[in-house]
């Protein structure tokens, strides 16, 4: 983790067994979620800093590991609000687990363009959560979809 303004290592932590591929912290800056190349998700208490928009660090362990995709994870997002957290993955599929339990809770798999065989699925690109809940994602292959 590195300070954004100064680029200053401010702490490491060691858990996932290949790349972190992508990390976002939670609207409330209290929870990271990371996406790994291990095809697993975690999430990680964070303690706040001097000022409420700084982090002082992470907790050694993650609160929660998640399972489910096939394939490496490539965009994460986390709503503490609604209790989601959701992967989007190589493996052209969105898991939807609580962020409070870890518990999974849903897969979702984007429609598939018709110019796409359905062996090839699309790996998901991008994926948010809007401050209603209702999340958004897009594909190689399409564009940004609504999925409530």
């Amino acid at each position: 983790m590195s300070h954004v303004d100064s680029a200053k290592h401010i702490q490491s932590v060691t858990f996932h067994t290949d790349i972190v591929t992508c990390v976002q912290l939670d609207r409330n800056g209290k929870i990271i979620i990371c996406g790994s190349r291990d095809t697993t998700g975690t999430l990680w208490q964070v303690e706040s800093g001097p000022s409420s928009n700084s982090i002082s660090s992470v907790a050694g362990t993650p609160i929660h590991v998640l399972y489910g995709h096939d394939a490496e994870v490539t965009c994460v997002d986390i709503n503490c609000e609604f209790d989601i957290a959701v992967t989007g993955s190589k493996d052209g599929t969105i898991i939807i687990h609580s962020v409070r339990s870890g518990r999974y809770i849903k897969t979702i798999t984007p429609p598939l363009p018709s110019h796409c065989r359905p062996s090839l699925l699309p790996f998901v690109t991008e994926i948010y959560i809007n401050r209603e809940g209702c999340i958004f994602a897009a594909t190689e292959t399409t564009r940004p979809t609504f999925f409530k």
